[in-house]
């Protein structure tokens, strides 16, 4: 059970991470969009 256990947190740690990335890439994405329009105006 404990191997059980461990795997599990290992893989919600992975996928918080993951989602954690994503949310952080979004935020660049946005900044840098949010850059080219304004020099665009």
């Amino acid at each position: 059970p404990g191997a059980a256990v461990s795997s599990i947190a290992l893989w919600q740690g992975v996928a918080l991470l993951r989602y954690h990335e994503v949310e952080q890439g979004r935020l660049l994405i946005d900044t840098i969009e949010a850059l080219k329009s304004g020099a665009e105006n």
